[in-house]
């Protein structure tokens, strides 16, 4: 959607060209799922994408075969579905937070993650302002905000735990404090090893 927004708005760098990259890099991680997903997964994936698909394909026509007779409504429209789907990307992770809130632990927090994405959104936000863009700017402080927000759950519980012992023990010793290079290790979460092995 970003790639169509991008292209609409004559934004095509950097705009397209680095949702592009996202589109390579997520088609990727989907194939690599996909081939190792057992069958039912593989099934709820098949369906997934078809309606991904359809919706991208139907957005695609409008925008650029049947557009308004307004360009500006065609930009508004899109950039309304690009909000939209940006501000669900962010909110997505929450349910990790409420995992964290629900066990009283950060384990299930991305911290590497979520610092990626606060530093994502902050760029982006800079971007949109700059270029007087609500489209842009708009889902990426929401973005932040929801960024820092698991950031700040994270260092929250390694604050508690550590008070407690727990993360002295962990890091071999309870007066040593853990450099961030081992917070971030510490803060990969459950559902971010495996992205965080492919970036390393």
């Amino acid at each position: 959607l970003w790639i169509f927004y991008g292209i609409h708005t004559n934004a095509v760098h950097p705009i397209a060209t680095t949702n592009i990259t996202g589109f390579l890099s997520g088609s990727y991680f989907l194939s690599v799922f996909h081939t190792y997903a057992p069958p039912l997964a593989k099934t709820r994936l098949a369906r997934a994408f078809t309606l991904a698909a359809s919706l991208i394909t139907f957005i695609g026509i409008y925008a650029f075969i049947f557009p308004s007779s307004s360009p500006s409504k065609t930009q508004h429209k899109l950039g309304a579905m690009c909000c939209l789907v940006t501000i669900s990307v962010y909110a997505a992770p929450l349910s990790s937070v409420a995992r964290a809130l629900q066990l009283q632990s950060s384990k299930p927090i991305s911290l590497f993650f979520a610092l990626v994405g606060t530093l994502n959104a902050v760029l982006w936000s800079g971007y949109g302002l700059l270029t007087n863009d609500a489209w842009v700017y708009a889902p990426s402080v929401i973005g932040a905000i929801l960024s820092v927000t698991q950031a700040a759950v994270f260092f929250w519980f390694e604050v508690v735990a550590k008070r407690g012992g727990k993360v002295g023990e962990r890091e071999g010793g309870a007066g040593r404090r853990p450099p961030l290079s081992e917070y971030l290790m510490l803060g990969i979460g459950e559902g971010g090893k495996e992205g965080a092995a492919a970036l390393l």
